[in-house]
C-alpha cells in the first residue's frame, strides 16, 4: 500500500531538556517526508524546556508540518508518551526522545517500506558519553527471543501502526523503568507483520543524566516490577502463544510459554548480578533466589543460571549466547 502523502506523526516526550531539545526538533523538521504532526509533550519540567519548545513551535510550524505542545503534570516519560499517543491521529506513529536526533530520512523509508505490516524496524548509532560510538544490533532470527534478552525495540528504533498499538494496550504509566522493553515486548507478543532494514536511521546521545541512571541500585524495585509486569504479560498471552505455535509462526519457532518466561528469569539473574557487582547482596540474593525457584526439578537450568550469574558478576558478557 502507498503510504506518501499520508500524514505521520511524531510524539516526543520532554523533561527538562531545554539545552538539547532543539536540535532534536530540528531533525524532525528536516525530515525529506511531509507532512509531518509533530506532537510535544512536556512531563512537569521545571527549567525552561516548554518555553523552548513553544517558541521553536512558532517559528517551524507549517501547513505541512503541524506541531502542538501538550502538558502533562503526571510525572513519567510513559504518562507522556501515553498522553501522545492519545491525541494522535494517523494511520502510524513514531516515538521519539528529546536528547535523540533522527536522519532526514527516517520518515520517508519508514514510510515507503511498512507497507501493510504493523511494525517497521531500523538501527541506530549510539553515541557513548565518552565519545565512542557503535551501531546496534539487529537481528535477523527470532525477534522476540532478542527483544526479551537486549531490549531491541527501543523507543527510537520502529515506527508502529497506531491503532496496532492501542490494542496492545498502548504504554504502561504504572511502570517506572524499562517501559520500552515492557512494551516492545506486548507488541511483539501479539505476532506482529514486521519489516526490518539494516539501516541506521537515528543518532541516540547517552546522557549522564538519563532516566535509567548510572547504576541499578538506585532504583532497585522499578527493575524488578518491569520484570514481573513482563512475566505476566507473557502468562496472559500463553493460549495466543501456543496458537501461533501450532500456526508455526516465525516469532515463536522452537519457543513456547516456558521457554519465554525462562529469558525473563535469565534477565533476573543478570540483574541480580548487577547488584553484586555494585555491592548490594541484600539485593542480589532474594532476587536470585527467585530466578532459580522457578527451575524447582530442572537442575540443569539451576546450574546455567547460577553460571550466568557468577560470569556476569565477575564483568563478562555476553551471558546471552550460554542461556540461549
Amino acid at each position: 500500500m502507498d503510504k506518501r502523502n499520508k500524514a505521520v506523526t511524531v510524539v516526543v516526550p520532554v523533561f527538562n531538556r531545554e539545552g538539547l531539545i532543539v536540535r532534536c526538533l530540528d531533525s524532525i523538521k528536516a525530515q525529506t517526508y511531509r507532512p509531518i504532526n509533530l506532537i510535544v509533550v512536556d512531563n512537569n519540567s521545571t527549567d525552561g524546556s516548554a518555553a523552548v519548545v513553544g517558541d521553536w513551535i512558532s517559528t517551524n510550524a507549517s501547513d505541512d508540518f503541524r506541531a502542538k505542545l501538550l502538558h502533562q503534570p503526571v510525572q513519567g516519560a510513559m504518562a507522556a508518551r501515553q498522553m501522545g499517543l492519545d491525541a494522535v491521529d494517523t494511520e502510524h506513529v513514531v516515538f521519539f526522545d528529546s536528547d535523540d536526533a533522527m536522519r532526514p530520512e527516517l520518515l520517508s523509508t519508514a514510510m515507503e517500506n511498512i507497507g501493510d505490516n504493523d511494525i517497521f524496524v531500523w538501527r541506530r548509532v549510539v553515541h557513548e558519553a565518552d565519545g565512542r560510538e557503535f551501531i546496534s544490533r539487529m537481528s535477523r532470527g527470532n525477534l522476540l527471543r532478542r527483544h526479551l534478552f537486549n531490549a531491541l525495540l527501543a523507543t527510537q528504533v520502529y515506527m508502529v501502526r497506531t491503532e496496532f498499538l492501542r490494542e496492545c494496550g498502548g504504554w504502561n504509566g504504572a511502570l517506572r523503568g524499562w517501559n520500552d522493553w515492557e512494551v516492545g515486548t506486548r507488541l511483539l507478543l501479539r505476532n506482529p507483520r514486521i519489516k526490518i532494514t539494516d539501516q541506521p536511521l537515528c543518532d541516540v546521545y547517552c546522557q549522564e543524566e538519563s532516566i535509567t541512571g548510572v547504576d541499578f541500585q538506585s532504583k532497585a524495585g522499578v527493575w524488578e516490577e518491569a520484570l514481573d509486569t513482563i512475566e505476566k504479560d507473557i502468562r496472559d498471552a500463553s493460549p495466543l502463544i501456543e496458537k501461533w505455535r501450532r500456526e508455526k509462526s516465525s516469532l515463536y519457532e522452537g519457543h513456547d510459554t516456558d521457554r519465554l518466561l525462562g529469558y525473563v528469569n535469565y534477565r533476573r539473574a543478570i540483574l541480580a548480578a548487577h547488584y553484586r557487582k555494585e555491592g548490594r547482596m541484600d539485593l542480589a540474593v532474594p532476587l536470585m533466589i527467585k530466578a532459580i525457584d522457578a527451575y524447582r526439578g530442572n537442575p540443569l537450568r539451576q546450574i546455567l543460571l547460577k553460571l550466568v550469574y557468577r560470569y556476569t558478576a565477575a564483568g563478562g558478557r555476553g551471558a546471552y549466547y550460554l542461556w540461549r
